[in-house]
């Protein structure tokens, strides 16, 4: 398994900033997560794709600026996932609100609930 000493995911506490140490089993948990309850690409590469990017963006210094990851799948084009420091959990998952259904909502929760456990 490869431990990126680089790879962090910030968020804010009441405390202060603090930050988790992803390495790649984590990050695969959270595409797993996509895949499962979105509809992310089970394609090998776009999971690879998505390590990549938490790699490139963990290696950088601005590590408190809001970054983004479009996914799409069953939430349409508009299918992201958030590093969104300030909130809680750090990771957030959503879509274009012109696209909401019953549906999309309820793969969105189911996804958020499970990437709280991840980070919580």
């Amino acid at each position: 398994m490869n431990t990126c000493p680089h790879c962090l995911v910030d968020f804010y506490t009441p405390e202060g900033w603090a930050r988790h140490r992803c390495d790649d089993l984590h990050l695969r948990e959270v595409w797993d997560v996509l895949v499962e309850e979105c509809g992310a690409s089970e394609d090998p590469q776009a999971g690879h794709g998505f390590i990549a990017f938490a790699h490139y963006f963990g290696d950088r210094s601005d590590l408190h600026e809001l970054k983004e990851f479009r996914f799409m799948g069953s939430l349409g084009f508009g299918g992201k996932v958030w590093h969104q420091p300030h909130a809680q959990p750090p990771i957030d998952v959503n879509y274009y609100a012109e696209d909401e259904s019953p549906d999309r909502r309820a793969a969105a929760q189911r996804a958020n609930e499970r990437l709280a456990r991840l980070f919580g």
